[in-house]
């Protein structure tokens, strides 16, 4: 085990970084494994796309992502973890939103409300796309 210093920026990068990785891998697995899409599918099911949908979460989603996060224990602050993990939570609200059209050129890196509705959408070319967080 080894901690990076806690007050490095680089550590504070890394977090932001490993979080954003693991949950893709979370969200990709709430997609693909059904025990996980159990708790997943009540975000999917609204009729409406909007900023209650990113409200509408499972209590049980939290009990089978753990593990993607674990590996991270070994060398990122439980600090950093846990803002990078609230900052990552909060970035997720405000892409369940119709009212924000385009954000221009950031559209090529980060992950947004565009392309978060194709992942939202239930046509057959939609399905199973774009499990990002925030890039």
């Amino acid at each position: 085990i080894h901690a990076l210093p806690w007050d490095y920026t680089a550590t504070w990068v890394c977090a932001a970084l490993g979080i954003d990785f693991c949950y893709y891998w979370v969200h990709r697995a709430a997609h693909e494994i059904n025990l996980l899409w159990a708790a997943h599918q009540v975000h999917h099911s609204s009729e409406d796309y909007n900023l209650t949908t990113a409200l509408r979460q499972s209590a049980f989603q939290t009990f089978g992502s753990w593990p993607f996060y674990l590996p991270m224990a070994f060398f990122i602050p439980p600090t950093h973890a846990i803002v990078h993990k609230q900052l990552n939570l909060l970035y997720q609200f405000w892409i369940h939103t119709e009212v924000v059209r385009s954000i221009g050129p950031l559209e090529y890196v980060l992950n947004t409300a565009s392309h978060h509705r194709v992942h939202h959408g239930a046509n057959r070319y939609c399905l199973d796309k774009n499990y990002a967080g925030v890039l």
